[in-house]
């Protein structure tokens, strides 16, 4: 499991008191239960009521002001611990249709660089109706991404990275001001990007080079590590120690490719690649024997063999200018071994190289091997 963040809902307002009543506001937010990081637009809500109290129950209160944090590592009224930039939210915020606030645009400020905190600007001021007037209650609509994981556990006794997301609003009445805020919850996970591995070639003739190529995608700005593991013919799902291993770090483009290998037998090879993860990212592995993780390298391809008299003459397809031996073997029971010829050959620009030699052997088996 990767981070996340699990958040309890609480509701804070404060009062005035006068001649025994109170004037007062009440303040909640409506988040999802779930959103992962990275740019979603998710929808959200602030919903504010007018609650005071008789004798000050009637007529209308002012709104005098809204902000809203952009992450907090306290519950404290203030918000005394910032934990900002976990949040971003949209440009700006609408009224919605059916309240007092219908018609009215809320404007994000940019994010005070040390606490976090936006604040709502409206197009002209919200008023709410008395207390049971049915114009007492406003609601602003917005949308917000989770850009990051917090980097403060407000409650390290529960599974997850805790944060919290504070809206407060501000409301005057009777020459009084008060303050409410509301604390929301809700579990924000790891993004989860496109991991994929192609084998480059997937067939390749001895003596050339292998490589591996990852791609990811979507995410919240992966960084980290991709490590590329080449395991042998003789290992087929991919135990123990590899052959060759590649490391390097995330693509800003976000594809990546490993080094190059040189295979020196024939047969079957398989890639297990891994992405590391990160701080919003969760790893993820391409496993062994998955689509496109394979290399088959084939032996060099005898493209003539003529034989005048006793002499031999072959001509190979290999790799350009990579250098060959050649081998015999006079049968092809258990009991005969391959055998090398002495020296070297050098393949052309066209991968290509000849070979001959003088053989009274009725029947030989040939072949082109890396030294």
């Amino acid at each position: 499991m990767g981070k996340q963040i699990l958040f309890a809902l609480t509701s804070l307002f404060s009062v005035s008191f006068s001649a025994f009543g109170t004037v007062s506001l009440s303040m909640s937010q409506t988040f999802p239960s779930q959103v992962t990081i990275g740019p979603s637009n998710q929808p959200a809500s602030i919903t504010i009521v007018h609650t005071s109290t008789p004798p000050n129950n009637t007529g209308a209160i002012t709104v005098s002001g809204i902000e809203i944090t952009t992450g907090c590592g306290s519950s404290a009224f203030d918000c005394p611990t910032s934990d900002a930039g976990v949040f971003s939210y949209s440009a700006t915020a609408t009224g919605r249709l059916g309240t007092p606030f219908a018609g009215i645009t809320f404007t994000f400020s940019s994010p005070d660089p040390t606490t976090g905190e936006v604040q709502l600007t409206p197009s002209f001021t919200p008023m709410l109706g008395a207390p049971g007037s049915g114009n007492d209650t406003g609601i602003i609509d917005f949308t917000f991404n989770v850009l990051k994981s917090p980097t403060i556990d407000t409650q390290p006794g529960i599974p997850g990275v805790q944060t919290w997301s504070t809206p407060s609003a501000f409301g005057s009445k009777d020459a009084q001001t008060i303050r409410t805020k509301a604390n929301t919850s809700v579990t924000v996970a790891k993004a989860s990007p496109t991991f994929n591995a192609v084998a480059t070639p997937a067939t390749i003739l001895l003596g050339g080079s292998v490589s591996n190529v990852a791609t990811l995608s979507g995410g919240a700005n992966p960084t980290g590590t991709i490590t590329f593991n080449l395991y042998g013919i003789t290992n087929g799902i991919c135990q123990g120690a590899p052959l060759f291993t590649s490391q390097k770090p995330v693509s800003p483009g976000g594809t990546t490719s490993s080094a190059s290998y040189t295979p020196s037998a024939t047969g079957l090879y398989r890639w297990e690649v891994s992405y590391s993860g990160d701080a919003n990212n969760f790893s993820a592995t391409r496993p062994c024997n998955s689509s496109n993780s394979t290399v088959n390298v084939e032996f060099l391809k005898i493209l003539s063999i003529t034989k005048a008299t006793n002499i031999v003459s072959l001509q190979f397809e290999g790799v350009a200018s990579h250098t060959y031996q050649v081998q015999y073997r006079n049968t092809l029971q258990a009991a005969d071994f391959w055998t090398n010829f002495a020296g070297s050959f050098l393949a052309n620009s066209n991968g290509r190289f000849f070979f001959s030699e003088t053989s009274a052997v009725p029947t030989r088996f040939y072949r082109g091997k890396v030294p």
